[in-house]
């Protein structure tokens, strides 16, 4: 789903329930102030944020099962972050 300023949302959950994650695609080259308030620089750069605060990032290509341990990895070592702010 596009939507203004540059970004692409992930479809919504087959389950018809809020997700944990939402993955968001921004194009570099139509929002280049995002490019500079989250330090991209290289393509693909993933940044986990919660609450507009990055708490993990990773830069390259990786296939699918590093891309899952990563994200688990950062959200093991993040949990504190994100449970104390509920």
């Amino acid at each position: 789903m596009r939507t203004p300023g540059g970004w692409t949302r992930s479809s919504s959950s087959s389950r018809g329930s809020s997700p944990a994650a939402k993955l968001v695609r921004a194009n570099v080259e139509e929002t280049p102030q995002r490019v500079e308030r989250y330090e991209v620089r290289s393509v693909p750069t993933l940044v986990m944020m919660h609450r507009e605060t990055a708490i993990a990032r990773t830069s390259g290509a990786a296939r699918a099962l590093e891309l899952r341990n990563w994200v688990e990895e950062a959200l093991r070592s993040s949990a504190g972050v994100v449970a104390s702010d509920r």
